[in-house]
C-alpha cells in the first residue's frame, strides 16, 4: 500500500473533496466516483454526536419543540451545525458549505488532494431549492410561489461557511457560493469543476475528466442509480429536465430581470452559464 509520504513524494493524489451546493447532484456525483474510483473522499459525519445532541435539546425544548415542525427544524438545524463546527478544519468543512480556502491552504493535505465542485445553473438551482428547500429555518406559510420565493430573504445555516446575516433573495446563496468555489478553485493545487447539466447528459465524458483529474486511465464506468430523492428518474429523464436552453422557463420576464441584477454576470460566465438577455 502506497503510504502517505510517498504519494506526497510522487505528486499523486491522495484524496477527494466534493463540494456543491443543495439540489446540485453531489450525492450522486459522489456515489459514481466512489463505484469507479479507489480514491478516499473526505466525507466527514457528525451522525453520532447529531443523534445525542438532537434528543438532549429536543428534551429540553419540551413539547413545544415537538409539536411545531418549524421550531423544530430550527433546533435541528442548529445542533447540526454545533456536531459540525470541528469539521471546518479536520474535513473542511459540510460538503455545502462555501470552501473555507485559507483554512484548506493552510493545510498540508491540499498539495495532495482534488477538489471537486459541481455546480447547477442559478436558474435551475432556484427552480430546485422552490421545489425542495433543504435547510430553510424560515416559516414560509402558505408555500410561496416560485416568483414570491425568489423575493423572499433566505437565512443561512452556520455550516454553510457564508455568515448568518439574512440574505436578501436566495440567488444571493448562489452568488455566495459561486465566489467561494471560484476562490478554491482558482487557488487550489488541483481542482475541477463538473456542471450538474454535463454530469447527466454525458455521464461517461465527466467520468473522463475525473479520471484525468485523479491521473487516472479512462475506461468503462460503472453507473450507479443517480436519483437519492425518491423518484424513478434516470440518467435520460434528468438530461432533459436540465437541458440549458430550458433555464428560464418558468421565470417571469419582472423575475428574470429581478435575477439579472442580483446574479453576477462575470461569475455566472465563469463556470460556463449564461442568463437569458
Amino acid at each position: 500500500m502506497t503510504s502517505p509520504t510517498d504519494t506526497e513524494a510522487d505528486g499523486r493524489i491522495a484524496a477527494l473533496k466534493l463540494y456543491g451546493e443543495r439540489n446540485t447532484g453531489t450525492r450522486a456525483l459522489a456515489e459514481a466516483i466512489a463505484a469507479n474510483f479507489d480514491v478516499p473522499m473526505l466525507r466527514p459525519s457528525a451522525r453520532g454526536r447529531i443523534a445525542t445532541l438532537d434528543a438532549a435539546v429536543q428534551e429540553r425544548a419540551g413539547l413545544l419543540a415537538r409539536t411545531l415542525p418549524h421550531l423544530r427544524q430550527r433546533i435541528r438545524e442548529a445542533v447540526v451545525d454545533e456536531a459540525s463546527r470541528p469539521f471546518v478544519t479536520s474535513g473542511f468543512g459540510w460538503k455545502h458549505a462555501a470552501p473555507p480556502v485559507d483554512v484548506i491552504l493552510a493545510d498540508a493535505r491540499a498539495a495532495t488532494m482534488l477538489f471537486v465542485v459541481v455546480t447547477k445553473h442559478p436558474l435551475f438551482f432556484l427552480k430546485s431549492l422552490h421545489r425542495r428547500p433543504h435547510h430553510d429555518v424560515l416559516l414560509r406559510w402558505p408555500k410561496p410561489s416560485l416568483s414570491r420565493f425568489l423575493r423572499q430573504p433566505w437565512q443561512p445555516v452556520e455550516r454553510d461557511l457564508v455568515g448568518l446575516g439574512r440574505l436578501v433573495s436566495p440567488a444571493d446563496l448562489w452568488t455566495a457560493k459561486a465566489r467561494a468555489y471560484r476562490a478554491l478553485l482558482d487557488a487550489a493545487p488541483h481542482g475541477l469543476h463538473v456542471r450538474y447539466e454535463d454530469f447527466v447528459a454525458d455521464y461517461a465524458g465527466t467520468l473522463d475528466r475525473v479520471a484525468d483529474a485523479l491521473g487516472r486511465r479512462r475506461r468503462a464506468w460503472t453507473r450507479p442509480d443517480l436519483s437519492t430523492k425518491g423518484d424513478p428518474l434516470g440518467f435520460e429523464d434528468y438530461a432533459g429536465r436540465y437541458r440549458l436552453e430550458d433555464a428560464a422557463r418558468g421565470f417571469s420576464a419582472a423575475d428574470l430581470a429581478f435575477l439579472d441584477a442580483r446574479l453576477p454576470d462575470d461569475l455566472v460566465a465563469s463556470f460556463g452559464y449564461a442568463l437569458p438577455a
